[in-house]
């Protein structure tokens, strides 16, 4: 059977982690086979596949007469990287870099795209994969505040999941399992206690001395999640 085109568009840009942690994500549509799914992908990712297909072509001029180039690394690192002049033109030079690689099938195949266009779990979360989507009520992005524990003085842009068993999974990264969670509360355990205070949630416990912060998008997030907690 002919392989089907792969289609990868950038379809915006959001920001995890906090501090020194801050960093952009691009949000990427994928259509594969007939199916779409949407993907997150760091730019050292995108740096990570331009290199394999580098070498797997021969060097980057040999990538280059293929019409494949890759944006220059910001000598600033991730945190300085995240103004919006820089990412908009980071973000269309990865379009050109993805469009480009993906015009030609030669690459279709490749053991490293597929794994880059997440072509066997399509998108989905790591907390899903691994507890299964039946365990989970509900999973986001959310900002977190963890004190007791560094870097426990600022909001970090975390991905959280509550489980039908009253588990709360804080993880960094959205493709993370439960067993690399930042932290994780068993919100049914006696001596917890889950308040609301403005828009953010808070979550204490009298054998924990850690104490967890959620904030959410809109008021109607913050209610949902304190009811189904």
């Amino acid at each position: 059977s002919v392989m089907s085109k792969i289609v990868a568009e950038i379809k915006g840009v959001i920001f995890l982690g906090g501090g020194r942690t801050y960093h952009a994500e691009y949000d990427i549509a994928v259509t594969h086979n007939d199916e779409q799914w949407s993907i997150l992908r760091r730019f050292r990712e995108f740096n990570k596949l331009y290199q394999h297909l580098a070498t797997r072509a021969g060097g980057e001029e040999a990538l280059a007469v293929k019409g494949i180039t890759f944006p220059e690394k910001s000598i600033f690192g991730s945190y300085l990287s995240t103004d919006n002049s820089t990412i908009e033109n980071r973000k269309r030079d990865l379009q050109k870099f993805l469009s480009s690689v993906f015009e030609t099938n030669e690459f279709a195949d490749d053991v490293l795209v597929l794994t880059f266009i997440d072509s066997v779990n399509k998108g989905v979360s790591g907390i899903n994969r691994d507890l299964g989507p039946q365990r989970i009520v509900k999973e986001t992005f959310c900002d977190v505040l963890i004190s007791g524990k560094l870097p426990g003085l600022i909001w970090s842009r975390c991905y959280v999941a509550l489980t039908v068993d009253g588990y709360l999974y804080v993880m960094q990264s959205k493709y993370e399992e439960s067993h690399e969670s930042l932290a994780s509360w068993c919100l049914t355990t006696p001596g917890v206690t889950v308040t609301a205070k403005g828009p953010a949630i808070q979550i204490a416990a009298s054998t924990h001395p850690l104490k967890l912060k959620l904030a959410f998008k809109s008021g109607p997030d913050t209610t949902f999640w304190i009811r189904t907690m």
